[in-house]
């Protein structure tokens, strides 16, 4: 199961570009936290212009264009692969500005599921970079605090990138110091890609029901 897979695991090295060292440190940390089988809380979060409202969107099978989002109510809502349907609770669908990182405390309870985003053709931009560093240790230092969180990578924009998949896999990979199964890059426009975080939280959620 992905979702009680979520264990720290193995860090066989250590990331080879210092940028992301405190990254990987926090996410020794973060990444310890198992959700349960309660977990029926699902929060999108990540850099800015990552694709946040597009998954939000996506898994709500909203069709039209996205504008960057600052602060949008999420209403609860069903979510169905095939013969089963799981419900959503209600969130917040938020930007990645660091002004909003005061939020999160409000939006990471108890067994919550995190998506975090980023677009895979900026992860050697230092201002994503110290992005990703800041949200990270916002999600670390709540997660310390809360029971059962759990959280994924998605990698996203990837349809926008020369590089084959397998490459982005090992550099990003490599940059922070997880494991493969803690992480997808995803094309969010293509639905079979959508489609895997669909099933994901559907069956790891209803399996434990």
């Amino acid at each position: 199961m992905i979702i009680s897979d979520i264990t720290l695991g193995v860090f066989p090295f250590q990331p080879w570009n210092p940028t992301w060292y405190l990254i990987y440190i926090l996410l020794k940390i973060l990444l310890k936290k198992t959700p349960t089988k309660e977990t029926r809380s699902i929060v999108i979060l990540g850099t800015k212009g990552a694709g946040k409202t597009s998954l939000w969107n996506a898994l709500r099978n909203i069709k039209e264009a996205t504008s960057a989002t600052y602060q949008e109510k999420v209403s609860q809502f069903d979510l169905k692969f095939r013969d089963k349907t799981i419900s959503v609770e209600e969130t917040y669908d938020v930007g990645g500005g660091d002004s909003l990182l005061s939020v999160y405390e409000s939006l990471i309870k108890d067994n919550t599921y995190i998506y975090y985003l980023f677009n895979v053709n900026r992860q050697e931009n230092k201002e994503d970079v110290k992005s990703i560093d800041k949200q990270i240790e916002t999600i670390s230092e709540i997660s310390r605090h809360r029971m059962g969180v759990g959280l994924k990578f998605i990698g996203t924009h990837c349809d926008e990138c020369e590089k084959d998949k397998s490459i982005l896999y090992k550099e990003i990979l490599r940059n922070l110091g997880i494991q493969k199964k803690h992480l997808h890059i995803l094309n969010l426009q293509d639905p079979k890609d959508v489609e895997i975080i669909i099933n994901e939280i559907v069956n790891n959620i209803t399996d434990y029901a």
